[in-house]
C-alpha cells in the first residue's frame, strides 16, 4: 500500500523549508543554447505537420499568411479523416 504523508515531495513547499532555491533555467553566462544563427532569407523555409486536428487549421493559416516565405511539404495523422480534411485544405 503506497501512503501520502505531510513529508513527501508533492507536499513540501520549497519556500518554507529554508533550503536555497535552485533554478537551472536561468543561467549568469550565456552559453551556447543562446547562440543565434543568422534568419534563413534566401528561401522558403519547409514545414511538415505532424497531427491534423482542430488546432492544424491555425498552423495552416500560419503557413497561408507567410507562403512567400513558408513551404508546408507534408502533414501526416493517425486519424484517415483528419487527414483526408487537411488534404483537401492544402
Amino acid at each position: 500500500m503506497i501512503t501520502v504523508g505531510p513529508e513527501t515531495r508533492q507536499s513540501r513547499n520549497p519556500l518554507q523549508t529554508g533550503s536555497p532555491l535552485y533554478f537551472p533555467a536561468i543561467v549568469e553566462i550565456p552559453g551556447p543554447m543562446f547562440i543565434t544563427k543568422p534568419f534563413i532569407t534566401d528561401r522558403p523555409i519547409r514545414f511538415a505537420l505532424a497531427g491534423c486536428g482542430r488546432i492544424s487549421a491555425n498552423h495552416f493559416d500560419a503557413v497561408d499568411k507567410h507562403a512567400d516565405r513558408a513551404e508546408l511539404v507534408g502533414i501526416c495523422d493517425v486519424d484517415p479523416a483528419a487527414l483526408a480534411k487537411a488534404e483537401e485544405r492544402t
